[in-house]
């Protein structure tokens, strides 16, 4: 038996709550949705990993909550594979169609 993959916003309210955050903000294609974000194997770093649910490639800008240092592309064995690029906490990487990224995030 095969079934795909189904991703949700799902949102608690409280009449108290003082607001919302999120750790991880995603930005660009609305394809592209965040599909796990995870301690690094044996680091500190974090690892988000990327699915992109249409038929062409899609840009996508990854934000934490935190200041970033460095970011990489990576296997998904979260072997690094090229240095990502960076800008005021914003991390850009391009989705192949129908595909996954692996992005490692040293904070």
């Amino acid at each position: 038996m095969t079934a795909a993959l189904q991703a949700g916003v799902y949102r608690h309210h409280c009449a108290q709550s003082p607001g919302t955050r999120s750790m991880v903000e995603l930005s660009g294609s609305d394809a592209v949705v965040v599909t796990s974000v995870k301690p690094a194997w044996g680091s500190a770093d974090i690892v988000v990993r990327l699915w992109n649910t249409g038929p062409e490639p899609a840009a996508a800008e990854v934000r934490l909550d935190a200041p970033v240092r460095a970011a990489w592309l990576c296997n998904l064995n979260e072997q690094k594979r090229g240095e990502l690029e960076t800008d005021d906490g914003g991390i850009r990487a391009e989705v192949p169609a129908l595909g996954l990224v692996t992005v490692r995030i040293r904070l």
